[in-house]
Formats: structure tokens, sequence, C-alpha cells
């Protein structure tokens, strides 16, 4: 615990000039605030949340693709992991907490940490998988997902750094859940020899036949 202390005091001393920097974007983006923008982007938000990510990978998975569902499951599956590890590590207090007098939240976020964003990861999760799977929409999903990011920073409940590292955890989730892949369907199709839904067992049933 004390070796995690020191670890935190120094990354904290190393990056004081970053720390800064987040604030002073903060201090920007409080500027443009109205009840126009706050009202869209509160709504844009909570296409984050992970019940309704939770929703969207399930109902993927059901009534479209069940490839696409288990991947997007098991990507944010991961990123949710690493990011609860990351943020008890780290506990970095939310901007509207650490800096009371200067940052107002506009929401109230899950928790009290900051460091990473999981509503930038979750949905930056998301756009990676349907990327991976039909680059046509990808560009939508982009967007939407940038917006997340935004979102989060203009409601005063994250800083930019935890948007970036949120993007960054994505990633790495989204390339986890491609190397887990395939043992994961493979223990389905043990499981399940046959799914009505599923375009890979259709066409592995045709190519059989």
């Amino acid at each position: 615990m004390e070796r995690i202390k020191k670890i935190k005091a120094a990354i904290s001393n190393k990056f004081s000039t970053v720390l800064k920097f987040d604030l002073w974007i903060i201090s920007k983006i409080m500027k443009v605030r109205n009840k126009y923008l706050t009202f869209l982007l509160k709504n844009i938000s909570r296409l984050s949340d992970w019940w309704f990510l939770t929703l969207i990978a399930i109902l993927i998975g059901i009534f479209w693709n069940i490839e696409i569902g288990i991947f997007l499951s098991t990507a944010l599956i991961i990123q949710v992991i690493f990011q609860k590890i990351i943020k008890n590590i780290i506990t970095r207090k939310r901007p509207y907490i650490k800096h009371r007098t200067t940052v107002k939240r506009l929401i109230i976020p899950p928790d009290r940490y900051s460091f990473p964003s999981g509503h930038t990861a979750g949905a930056f999760v998301t756009f990676f998988v349907v990327n991976n799977f039909f680059f046509e929409i990808s560009l939508f999903i982009l967007s939407i997902a940038i917006l997340i990011g935004f979102s989060r920073i203009y409601l005063g409940v994250h800083y930019l750094t935890d948007v970036l590292f949120g993007i960054l955890l994505a990633f790495i989730s989204f390339e986890i859940s491609k190397y887990l892949y395939t043992y994961i369907f493979n223990l389905i199709k043990l499981i399940i020899p046959y799914l009505l839904h599923s375009q890979f067992f259709q066409a592995e049933y045709r190519l059989s036949g």
C-alpha cells in the first residue's frame, strides 16, 4: 500500500503540467455552456451508460448477429474490469470535487473517481467493434463516441486526460477481446451446436451441406 502511495505521488509530481492543462481545458469548455448544449450533451452522455451498452450488446446478439453481440460483450466486460482496477489504484478525484470553486458538475456521476473515463471507454469499445465488422457505419459511431468523450468534460465530471486514456483503454480492451474471441466462440459452438440467428452457423451449415 505504501509503495502504491509513493508511485501515485511520483506520477502526480511529474504530470503537474498536464494537470494544469487539464484544468485550463475545462475552464475554456465551461465558458461555452448553455441550456441547449447542456440538454443535448446530457442525453448523448447517457448513450454510454453501462446498462444501455449492455442492452445494445444483448439485442445485437439476439436479433442481428450473435458474433458481434459476443464480441462487443466481451470487449465491454474487459474494459469495465480494467477501468475499475485502474480507478481504484489511481483514485483521481473528479474535477468538481478537486476544484469545487471553479468546476461545477451538471450530472451525478456513478462514483467519485475520474481516471479513466468509463463512458468514453465504453463508447470507443463500441466504435472499434463496429469498425471491425461494419466499416460503412463506423464514422457515425465514431462521431457519437467523440461527442460522448467531449460531454464528460463539458459536464464537469472528467478531465481531458481521463477521456484520452479512456480511448486507449477501449483500444486495449478491443485487442484483448479479438484474441479471446475465437476461444469464446468455439466454446459456445460446443455448448450450442446451431443457432438460428447466427450468420456464422448458417454459413457453416451451408458449406458443410
